[in-house]
């Protein structure tokens, strides 16, 4: 996948989650006019939808993570 491709990606996926599913025209029209397709948008949506549900959850029961928590992006090594 090149840079720019993946740049539309990131910035209608922020608008999505930003907006609470309202993005701009422009960043709609780019996603699509970048080579993704109706079903992408839908896969794009789903995915923020399961984050959301995953971090509920776990903020109200609060289980143990049971796998190694990454280091944070300014102190991970590159």
């Amino acid at each position: 996948m090149n840079l720019a491709k993946t740049d539309v990606l990131v910035k209608l996926t922020k608008e999505l989650a930003k907006g609470k599913g309202r993005p701009s025209e422009i960043t709609l029209n780019n996603f699509f006019d970048a080579g993704y397709i109706k079903a992408s948008l839908v896969d794009v949506v789903v995915d923020i939808a399961d984050k959301v549900v995953m971090n509920y959850l776990h903020n109200i029961t609060q289980v143990l993570i049971d796998f190694p928590i990454a280091a944070d992006l300014e102190t991970a090594a590159v």
